[in-house]
């Protein structure tokens, strides 16, 4: 398969991430949402990224989009409810 713009962002962002570089893993998962915003993946390492630079409000509203998406693009019934229950442990008041 080919590898994408996005796939390259979201690699780097990643990578970035594990190493502690929060500034660079922002603009890389950034530039991945640019190329695909509807991604669940690009939307879990967004919230990720929150987790690990503090950011609590950020991670809750990404975790809220990536499980919407997740919801509307069919997903496995189990990943989505792994998702949903994750979600609840961060939100308590999501629905």
């Amino acid at each position: 398969p080919d590898v994408t713009a996005f796939d390259l962002a979201l690699s780097s962002a990643e990578r970035s991430l594990e190493a502690g570089e929060l500034d660079k893993a922002f603009g890389l998962v950034m530039r991945a949402l640019e190329r695909d915003s509807k991604a669940p993946r690009a939307w879990d390492l967004r919230a990720r990224w929150a987790a690990a630079a503090g950011e609590r409000d950020e991670e809750v509203y990404a975790r809220h989009k990536e499980l919407r998406l997740m919801e509307v693009q069919k997903a496995p019934a189990a990943a989505v409810k792994a998702k949903r229950e994750a979600l609840l442990a961060l939100d308590p008041v999501a629905k």
